[in-house]
Order: structure tokens, then C-alpha cells, then sequence
């Protein structure tokens, strides 16, 4: 049997090349659109694509199947290719922490490496269904860069609550083959319940209140996971009321695109900053600016290290080590103090 990436491939070959050449153009008129749009130019040419599979293709291509979660073991961690910040002395293998779990700083500060499987991390609650739309892909859109933070309208620190996902079918009138059809399409989302503790940016926003944050869902690049029970840092931007899709006169002719939630994670496909229950901050290391200040270096082992392969690495900050790095990153990005 054909795996996805196969099928998709000779789907998209045998798509009409008007369809491809509608797509690119659409994507450029997305530059003058909300920030959505400006980052996900090519997700929407993609998007177009794909319609175009499902909507005159036999067969459309299978989701992405979830990853089964992968043990590395002591033996095979590789150094890290992140150099300690400045003022840090170089560490050797031999420093890695094992066994204990991290504490927040109190008197002298501990920067040597310390293992993923040590950290206080609360248990996750998993959502098998939901598993499809955070795990399989292996393809990115643009790359994370810290300068999105100026496009961010609020920096929420908070714990997620229930996570589920929600389905948007809806139809248009199409006459690319000659005749007025109807066409059926949908959109799926995964919506996180956030609750606020604390306002890193951003004003409207109150301690102890509950915010709906709704992410769309594109089979070719899956979200990074927010894990429900678990407590996040999370960057958020205003989407608007309505689910934004593309149909050829700009009209749906049925269904109800109104969204559960009126924001969406900044950038839904990079790991979100992760709070450990002792107060620490779990940082990928693509965080550039922010990880110049002093960290500890994660060696990834366990069970959940696989959330985060394919990055380059991730660092463990100390509550005040983060405060004063994260503030500062945040007033050059937004000119903000």
C-alpha cells in the first residue's frame, strides 16, 4: 500500500495547472492580509492544493499517521551544537544531573546539563484523536524567528485545561470545468481552554480568567503539541470571528465558519515555552536572543523527548534568569517597556 507522502505526491502531479497558477496568485494577494496570511502564504497555496485533490481527485491522500513515541537511550545522546552563553564555564558529559529533579534557584545557581526525564513536568493528559494533528509532518512553513513576537497582541503565561477540536464543513459554487457545481470543503481547528495567570504583554487580559485560543489544522505540517494540564508561555495574536477560506468567488454558499475563539497561538507549529511545576522554563534553543542568557543545556531522553526531535535543542532557564531575558526580548520586539 502506498504510504501518504506517495499518494500525495501523484495527486498533486495530476492537479489541472490552472489550479496551481489560482493558488499562487492567491497567495501573493495574502501578503496584504492580517498576520495569518503573511506567514502562512505558502500554507494557503498548499491549502488550494490540497482542495484541489479532494474536491476532483478519486481518492484524497491519508492524514499523517501519529509517531510512536521514541526512547533514546542514555548512550546514544549527542552533544549539544549550542555553546554556553558567555559568562557560563564549558560543561562535560559527565555534569549531566540524573536521578533528581530540578529545583528553581535559590543561593548558587547550577548551569550544568540536566536530563529532559528529571524535569518536573506535570502528567499530560492525551487526546488519542487528536494526536493526528500534532505529530507525522515534516514539512515547515517558515521558520520560527523571535522577530514574530512584533506581530504578537498579547504574551499569555497560563496552564491549558480542556483540549478538543472542531470541524468547519462548508460548500461553494465552482465553474472551472464548464458547469456550476456545488463543492463541499472543510477546515479543522484545535481549540486549547487557557487559563490566564499571568500577562507577559499585551492589555485586556486578566489573571485567573479563561481564554479560548483556536489553531487551524493543515495535514502537511502539524501543530507542535500543547499538552492539556500542562502550563505554557504562549505568544497570541487577534484571528477574528470567522474562519478565512478561499473559494473561487469569495462566497460559501452553506455552512457555519463562525470560530469558537477569536485568537490563535502566534506560531502553532514551534514548541511553546513549557513551565515545570518548580517554577523553571523549558526554552528551544531557537529562541536565540533569549537563550544568551544563562541556562541549563536539556539532554532529551525519555518518553515525551520525541515532542521535541528535529529541534536543536532545548534549554532550562531559572525563573529570574527567564524574567530578565524574556522582558528584555519582548521590549525590543515590540518597543514596548
Amino acid at each position: 500500500m502506498k504510504n501518504s507522502k506517495i499518494r500525495l505526491y501523484e495527486a498533486i502531479g495530476e492537479i489541472d495547472p490552472d489550479i496551481v497558477e489560482e493558488a499562487g496568485s492567491k497567495a501573493d494577494e495574502s501578503r496584504k492580509s492580517p498576520f495569518k496570511f503573511r506567514y502562512l502564504a505558502m500554507a494557503a497555496s498548499f491549502c488550494v492544493i490540497l482542495a484541489g485533490i479532494i474536491l476532483f481527485a478519486t481518492r484524497a491522500p491519508a492524514s499523517p499517521q501519529p509517531v510512536e513515541n521514541a526512547v533514546v537511550p542514555e548512550s546514544s545522546v549527542k552533544e549539544s551544537t549550542i555553546s554556553a552563553a558567555a559568562d557560563q564555564e564549558p560543561v562535560s558529559r559527565e555534569d549531566v544531573s540524573s536521578g533528581t529533579a530540578v529545583s528553581a534557584r535559590t543561593e548558587a545557581p547550577d548551569y550544568s546539563p540536566v536530563r529532559y526525564s528529571s524535569l518536573l513536568l506535570p502528567e499530560a493528559e492525551i487526546n488519542p484523536e487528536l494526536e493526528a494533528v500534532s505529530s507525522g509532518g515534516d514539512l515547515s512553513i517558515v521558520s520560527f524567528s523571535e522577530s514574530m513576537l512584533s506581530d504578537a497582541d498579547a504574551i499569555l503565561e497560563g496552564s491549558v485545561g480542556r483540549v478538543y477540536s472542531k470541524h468547519y464543513p462548508y460548500s461553494f459554487y465552482d465553474d472551472k470545468f464548464g458547469k456550476t457545481e456545488l463543492y463541499h470543503s472543510f477546515t479543522d481547528t484545535v481549540v486549547y481552554e487557557f487559563t490566564v495567570e499571568k500577562v507577559w504583554y499585551g492589555s485586556g487580559f486578566e489573571p485567573g480568567t479563561t481564554v479560548l485560543i483556536e489553531d487551524e489544522y493543515y495535514p502537511i505540517d502539524p501543530l507542535s503539541p500543547v499538552r492539556q494540564g500542562r502550563s505554557y508561555v504562549i505568544p497570541i495574536y487577534e484571528y477574528g470571528e470567522t474562519i478565512q477560506v478561499w473559494t473561487p468567488n469569495g462566497e460559501i454558499a452553506q455552512g457555519d465558519l463562525t470560530r469558537d475563539a477569536s485568537y490563535s497561538t502566534l506560531y502553532e507549529f514551534h514548541p511553546q515555552i513549557t513551565k515545570t511545576e518548580d517554577g523553571n522554563y523549558l526554552v528551544a534553543s531557537d529562541w536565540k536572543t533569549l537563550c544568551r542568557t544563562p541556562s541549563r543545556e536539556v539532554v532529551l531522553d525519555g518518553e515525551e523527548a520525541f515532542d521535541y526531535e528535529g529541534w536543536l535543542s532545548l534549554r532550562l532557564f531559572y525563573p529570574e534568569d527567564f524574567a530578565q531575558g524574556f522582558t528584555a526580548l519582548i521590549e525590543a520586539e515590540t518597543g514596548t517597556p
